[in-house]
């Protein structure tokens, strides 16, 4: 089962999300959040393929959230998948806002989905 995550920052800017799997795709399909360094937008990437890539610009210059470069203070735990040996959180720490830059947006749960 996946879980759904709000992303809030205190300019105003709210989305929400389904990260994970479901139940008939988890082997095959895992949403997690990036960011784009080239076009500077955030967009769900599938963490089973090979090379990600911003959907946007078609950019290669991105990151997870969770990672050293978007976040700026870690806090409890609120996501975590582990795909290809590799580790992905997130939690409800401060991270880059896509829409002002500053290190103030924050990641919720909001629930599941299937």
């Amino acid at each position: 089962m996946g879980s759904i995550i709000s992303a809030h920052c205190d300019c105003g800017y709210i989305v929400e999300m389904p990260l994970g799997g479901g139940m008939r795709s988890f082997n095959e399909c895992s949403n997690f959040p990036f960011f784009c360094e080239e076009c500077r937008s955030p967009f769900i990437e599938n963490l089973f393929v090979e090379r990600y890539s911003c959907p946007e610009c078609k950019g290669t210059k991105v990151f997870p959230y969770g990672d050293k470069k978007s976040c700026l203070k870690r806090g409890k735990i609120i996501f975590c998948e582990s795909v290809k040996n590799r580790k992905f959180v997130l939690t409800d720490g401060k991270y880059l806002c896509p829409d002002c830059g500053n290190s103030t947006l924050t990641f919720k749960d909001a629930g599941c989905w299937d």
